[in-house]
C-alpha cells in the first residue's frame, strides 16, 4: 500500500494540481484524495479515474501501479486481462483484414453477396466506421485505435 499511497501522490504533482483540482479531475471529494495520499486505498472507481489520469498524461509506470491496484481490488487475475485484450486486439485484426479484403475485391470488380454485404455493414457499424468513410479506412490504423477513416 505505501507504492500506492506514493503514486496518488506523485500523479498529482507530476500534473501540477492541488489536492481540489485533483479532486475535481477525478469526481472525488478533496477529502478523499488527502486520505488517498496519506494512507487510505482508493476505491475501484478512484483507481480507474487514477490510471486514466495517468495515461493520458502520459505516466505509464504509474498507471500501471493503478491498473495493478485495481486489478487486485477487483479480484481480477491479471491473465484474465490479458486474455481479454488480446481478444480486443483479435477482433480489430480480423475486422482489419475483412475490410482490406472488401477493397481488394471491389478493386478488381467482384461482386460481393448481399449475406457478405450485410456482416461488412455489421462490422463497419460496431467500428463505428461510416459506409462513405470505409473508402478511407485504413486497416492499419484501426488496429491501432483509429476507428475513423484516415487523415
Amino acid at each position: 500500500m505505501p507504492d500506492l499511497v506514493r503514486a496518488v501522490k506523485q500523479l498529482r504533482k507530476r500534473l501540477g494540481e492541488s489536492q481540489q483540482v485533483f479532486a475535481t479531475r477525478l469526481g472525488l471529494s478533496i477529502r478523499a484524495v488527502a486520505n488517498y495520499e496519506k494512507d487510505r486505498l482508493p476505491d475501484g472507481r478512484a483507481l480507474a479515474a487514477m490510471h486514466i489520469a495517468a495515461r493520458d498524461a502520459g505516466y505509464s509506470e504509474l498507471a500501471e501501479t493503478f491498473w495493478t491496484a485495481l486489478h487486485a481490488k477487483l479480484g481480477i487475475d491479471e491473465s484474465a486481462g490479458a486474455a481479454i485484450a488480446d481478444a480486443a486486439t483479435d477482433a480489430k485484426l480480423a475486422a482489419a483484414k475483412v475490410i482490406a479484403l472488401e477493397k481488394e475485391l471491389a478493386g478488381v470488380g467482384v461482386q460481393i453477396s448481399p449475406r457478405a454485404t450485410e456482416l461488412l455493414k455489421s462490422i463497419k457499424e460496431h467500428l463505428g466506421v461510416s459506409e462513405t468513410a470505409s473508402n478511407r479506412v485504413n486497416p492499419y490504423a484501426l488496429l491501432h485505435g483509429e476507428r475513423k477513416g484516415s487523415k
